[in-house]
């Protein structure tokens, strides 16, 4: 399978969003493995992949393409950790990712440690 990227390839890894579960890429091969083994019939799913940039991009499955959201700016911090903490991942395991000391991590650490646990707790 070819992914088709439409303006510009995400900065990886990758945390892919469909439903309520979620999953991470680490490279462009690695994700396309991902869409076309463990994300299939998606046509009534919409897919959400944030970069480690925070930058959201939309995948859309008709087309097999890519391309970053205009209208979505990034994530807050808490926003990204209620996303990890409400996904099946997280309740399959009862993982949590800790919303204290925010002002104190980064955002690419919290990015990081979520991508971890993901990896750790996939659905």
């Amino acid at each position: 399978m070819e992914l088709h990227v439409i303006f510009r390839m995400p900065q990886f890894p990758v945390i892919i969003v469909r439903g309520d579960a979620l999953f991470s890429a680490d490279t462009p091969q690695t994700l396309v493995n991902l869409v076309a083994m463990e994300i299939q019939d998606v046509a009534d799913q919409r897919i959400v992949l944030i970069a480690a940039t925070g930058e959201e991009f939309m995948y859309f499955d008709d087309s097999k393409s890519l391309m970053p959201t205009m209208m979505r700016k990034r994530r807050t911090k808490k926003e990204f950790i209620e996303l990890f903490n409400s996904s099946i991942n997280a309740r399959k395991t009862n993982a949590s990712y800790s919303e204290k000391s925010l002002s104190a991590k980064t955002y690419q650490r919290i990015f990081n440690d979520i991508v971890d646990l993901i990896l750790k707790n996939h659905p």
